[in-house]
């Protein structure tokens, strides 16, 4: 790339050919080619960074597990209070009272109808 950058119109050789080379490899106007060299640039600047960025994605990744198993558990407390609360509401209701077992238990149940 910096050999393009230092070719100005007019230089040494074929300048006007390597941008128009350029243009066509990027298929784009020759006007366009700055804005694809810094589009470059950055992308390359990415792939440089790589080591680094993983480890952001990773530190990203274990806070939204343990956001996620907080919210877990806190939605499992709430849905075992309800299935008690429930399964005393209505004495007579055996689904209620076999839910409210099912989830102190940590076990899922199924409704048989």
């Amino acid at each position: 790339m910096a050999r393009y950058r230092s070719s100005a119109p007019g230089v040494a050789g074929r300048p006007h050919c390597a941008l128009h080379d350029l243009s066509r490899k990027h298929q784009v106007k020759a006007e366009e080619l700055p804005a694809v060299l810094v589009h470059l640039e950055t992308e390359l600047a990415d792939i440089e960074d790589f080591d680094v960025n993983l480890e952001k994605l990773d530190k990203e990744i274990k806070d939204a597990r343990d956001g996620y198993l907080k919210l877990a558990k806190e939605v499992s407390r709430e849905r075992t209070k309800a299935a008690a609360g429930l399964a005393r509401s209505d004495p007579g209701n055996a689904e209620a009272r076999h839910a409210g077992r099912a989830l102190r238990g940590n076990t899922y149940a199924t409704s048989q109808r």
